[in-house]
């Protein structure tokens, strides 16, 4: 149990790179 509470942990943390990490490429993208 606590090992799949922290995969979704783990997941979550990625998730919320890949939006920052893809936000910051699009905001790099608009400046040119």
């Amino acid at each position: 149990m606590m090992n799949m509470m922290h995969n979704m942990q783990v997941q979550n943390s990625d998730l919320s790179a890949n939006i920052a990490g893809r936000d910051w490429m699009q905001a790099e993208a608009s400046t040119g």
